[in-house]
């Protein structure tokens, strides 16, 4: 009996192998289909996330090459500006240069107070006109 005995048991432990053999295997199954799952919304959601990137990073291109044109139509008028410039002092450049020499002349006039009679008597003569206008 002692051989029936362990023979059963071997048996027995043999079913049971088999039994978690076919758990393991299934368990596995689950594991792998379950992985597959959510490694495909993981894909998904990097896909997602890399439209969403593309899109914003196009965006960003499309405002910095407006801002580009933008900046430089606006170079374009600065420029135009400083030539318009340059332009008038080129042409009130005679007339700058000539401002030392009326500086110096004004200064080397001895005449400064007949200057200042004449504008005085023209203020007064000025006065004594309107004043005899108002009455």
């Amino acid at each position: 009996m002692s051989q029936e005995t362990d023979v059963s048991i071997v048996r027995a432990i043999e079913r049971l192998e088999d039994k978690f053999s076919q758990k393991i295997d299934n368990l596995e199954q689950r594991l792998g289909q379950k992985l597959e799952q959510e490694l495909g919304k993981v894909n998904v959601r990097i896909d997602n996330l890399e439209q969403k990137f593309e899109q914003k990073l196009e965006q960003g291109l499309e405002n910095v090459s407006d801002n580009i044109d933008k900046n430089s139509a606006e170079i374009v008028d600065v420029k135009i500006a400083i030539a318009k410039v340059d332009a008038s002092l080129s042409e009130w450049r005679p007339s700058i240069q000539k401002i030392p020499d009326l500086a110096e002349k004004i200064g080397e006039s001895k005449n400064w107070r007949q200057i200042v009679i004449i504008a005085i008597t023209a203020i007064v003569t000025w006065l004594v006109k309107e004043g005899f206008k108002l009455n």
